[in-house]
């Protein structure tokens, strides 16, 4: 009976020990998700502005080829 005790008190700790493991594995996993997410957000941020910066040109690249459009259908 005592055999089966110890038995069972060491297959408790290994599971304990797997527990601990595991969680150690929860927890980095965790970090690693927040690090990526947060990177993401960021880069995603940035090509927003880049994304609204070449809109804005193309806004200005547009409005400058009409106005030498109309000027050049006044000309002639």
């Amino acid at each position: 009976m005592k055999d089966k005790g110890a038995a069972l008190e060491d297959e408790a700790a290994a599971l304990d020990r797997e527990l601990d493991l595991l969680r150690a594995e929860e927890a980095r996993l965790r970090a690693e998700y927040e690090d990526t997410r947060t990177r993401l957000e960021r880069e995603n941020a940035e090509l927003r502005r880049i994304v609204a910066g070449l809109a804005a040109e193309r806004a200005s690249l547009r409005s400058r080829l009409e106005a030498r459009g109309a000027l050049a259908r006044h000309k002639s």
